[in-house]
């Protein structure tokens, strides 16, 4: 049977469709899924998307990418007209003011992912910019209230608009976000800045697409009950597939964004090299961690620094995952490594000093559970409502959520907006040894659960010119005291698996 909400969502893709064709978007009834055409592996340079520094707009709007070698080019729709997004880079404690215009054919919102700011800077899904509208949208780049500023990190930006999300980003709306602190050292080991070595600071964003012969991206529309969110068969890599990127015989810095709707992925190298992790979505870890592989859900970011010193002279980062059984889907990137030696500095360590949150310091607990009723993805039963707030934590106050995965083979990666958190267990035993230090998504396997503290910050600082967040509604119409948490497979999302909650004052 057929939902209203899916009917809803079926007449938005359709306008869509009009305006910019991308492939057979109102299916309702998924039937057989083209192919992406052959593409030669290796043959493109990595891509890396130019720096934003400083007060910037920034325009979405339609524009092409030429993702088949020879064919095509497909219609995006792209901050800047760009696959992905330009990187917007800011200093940790200072503001950083971006106005986003919005040229495209539907409405949209953006969402700067792992910014505590003001709910009205946080991309709502309700709070939307319509055609040919535009929103300033102000970045604090602290990370408790006015007084704390954020450490250095990976974060990103991208679509955020109620029942769209998936559509939204799959056509391009996503680009990095980079916080640096020139006063850590550990993130002047390597720095994107450092004027003489800015290419041994990378960033990369995984998104697996399906692309039609025409050019156009493929995307089927409203998902089926028992779908896992959308997987295509090839996977971009700073939106190409199968990019080459040449490195010097040392350590490189690799910020790794898994930006696809329904994939994880498990990274490693062939021939293997050594890879070390550094930091995780909330910053730098307390101390290097090597790794053998690196797991990646939706929406996670690490940063990785691998090393070439005794490399070989093609190294692949190869995707290992269960699914990878393409080649497409399994070589991702190759590194062409040059032949002269060169000298690098071992990685800093410490890295960081990471206060521990006592489980005993939390005073409010909240169970969450995450599974399909009715033939929609809900929490605790209830799908997403705009109207409801599902949870009030108090500013100042320590909570532990518990998140539950009820079953039914899905994975779901859970994002809590506003709030980095730490892992306290998963089924009842510690986190993985990647995942201790600060996160704000985290991954629940089928039948998963997972207790995760955290520290509610001040009332966040608002935009220039605005007033204090209110602990009720709004009558002016912004979203300055909601904030959403959902499951960032995004067909799930779109299909309800997402909550709301305000963050009072402190008592």
């Amino acid at each position: 049977m057929i939902t209203r909400r899916e009917l809803l969502m079926a007449g938005a893709l359709a306008g869509g469709a009009v305006l910019l064709p991308v492939g057979p978007l109102v299916e309702l009834v998924r039937g057989s899924e083209p192919t992406t055409p052959p593409t030669v592996p290796f043959l493109k340079p990595l891509q890396i998307p130019p720096l934003l520094k400083g007060d910037t707009d920034i325009t979405m709007r339609v524009g092409a990418a030429q993702i088949l070698q020879n064919g095509p080019a497909t219609p995006i729709w792209g901050y800047s007209g760009r696959l992905p997004g330009p990187t917007i880079t800011a200093f940790a404690g200072s503001t950083r003011i971006v106005t986003q215009r919005n040229e495209l054919p539907v409405s949209a919102t953006v969402h700067q992912h792992g910014q505590v700011a003001d709910g009205d800077s946080d991309g709502h899904p309700d709070d939307l910019i319509p055609p040919k509208g535009s929103k300033v949208y102000a970045y604090p780049n602290r990370t408790t209230g006015v007084s704390s500023q954020m450490t250095a990190r990976t974060m990103w930006y991208h679509d955020h608009a109620q029942d769209v999300t998936g559509r939204n980003v799959l056509n391009g709306l996503a680009g990095f976000y980079l916080v640096r602190d020139p006063n850590d050292p550990a993130d002047n080991f390597i720095n994107f800045e450092d004027p003489k070595n800015p290419d041994l600071d990378v960033a990369l964003v995984l998104q697996d697409r399906i692309i039609n012969k025409d050019g156009t991206l493929y995307y089927p529309g409203p998902i089926e009950a028992d779908d896992t969110g959308f997987l295509g068969d090839v996977v971009l890599v700073n939106g190409d597939i199968q990019p080459r990127f040449p490195v010097r015989r040392r350590k490189y810095r690799f910020r790794i964004l898994n930006g696809s709707n329904g994939r994880q992925y498990r990274l490693t190298t062939s021939p293997a090299v050594p890879m070390t992790e550094i930091a995780t979505e909330g910053g730098f870890i307390a101390r290097p961690l090597p790794l053998k592989s690196l797991f990646i859900a939706q929406a996670e970011r690490y940063e990785v620094v691998l090393d070439f010193t005794d490399a070989p002279d093609q190294v692949v980062l190869q995707n290992v995952n269960n699914d990878a059984d393409r080649p497409r889907l399994r070589n991702l990137l190759r590194f062409d490594v040059a032949a002269t030696r060169e000298a690098s500095d071992p990685i800093p360590s410490p890295l960081r000093t990471i206060e521990q949150i006592p489980a005993a310091s939390a005073t409010v607990r909240r169970r969450f559970v995450f599974d399909r009723s009715d033939g929609q993805f809900e929490i605790n039963d209830r799908g997403f409502n705009p109207s409801r707030i599902d949870a009030s934590p108090r500013a100042g106050t320590t909570e532990i959520w518990t998140l539950i995965n009820d079953g039914g083979g899905w994975v779901h990666p859970i994002h809590i907006h506003l709030i980095n958190f730490q892992i306290l267990d998963r089924n009842g035993r510690p986190p993985a040894p990647q995942d201790v230090g600060f996160k704000e998504t985290v991954y629940l396997p089928p039948d998963g659960s997972a207790r995760v503290i955290m520290r509610w910050p001040d009332v966040p600082p608002v935009a220039p010119g605005a007033t204090t967040p209110l602990p009720g509604p709004n009558p002016a119409g912004t979203f300055r005291d909601r904030y959403v948490f959902h499951c960032h497979n995004l067909e799930h999302e779109d299909h309800t698996m997402m909550g709301q909650f305000r963050v009072l004052p402190a008592a």
